[in-house]
């Protein structure tokens, strides 16, 4: 398995100020999933982006996902930095992301990096997701999902 971290200054305005915000070049951070484990994972539950991409997991505020879910991206367009993972319980993460798919996305959770307690434990933002995933591998026991940053996840992995 592995982690995706975006680049921003390939992204949006929006992109820009998170990184920016959270002092690093990362906005938005995806789980690449193994294709060992396709076949947990029911196909109604994955989003088709880019024809031959990655299939990947994370929470997002854009369609087609607008919340937790699975979505196939390109992530060898050059706006994407990899770290491959040590191995984990990744079947126990998968499961986990497969029941947490259609979660909404946690607005409240990213206005916490301001405004402290705005979390919305029933939704989730893009790197708490994954910190929740790597810890049902059994990586990054008690690090506090809601305040990891894409930037501080990559600090956490050895990325940054």
């Amino acid at each position: 398995m592995k982690l995706a971290f975006y680049l921003a200054a390939k992204g949006s305005p929006k992109d820009k100020i998170i990184a920016a915000y959270t002092g690093g070049p990362f906005s938005h951070c995806e789980l690449v999933i193994n294709d060992a484990y396709l076949p947990y994972i029911p196909e109604p539950l994955i989003y088709p982006h880019d024809a031959g991409g990655s299939l990947c997991y994370s929470s997002s505020s854009a369609a087609p996902r607008d919340g937790c879910g699975f979505e196939v991206i390109d992530l060898a367009d050059g706006k994407w930095t990899l770290c491959s993972l040590p191995p984990a319980n990744w079947s126990a993460a998968v499961m986990k992301a497969v029941a947490d798919s259609g979660k909404p996305y946690d607005w409240r959770g990213i206005v916490g990096f301001v405004v402290k307690g705005q979390d919305n434990k029933n939704e989730r933002f893009c790197s708490e997701e994954c910190v929740l995933l790597l810890q049902a591998s059994g990586l990054l026991l008690g690090v506090n999902a809601v305040m990891t940053s894409p930037n501080y996840l990559a600090q956490l992995v050895g990325v940054l």
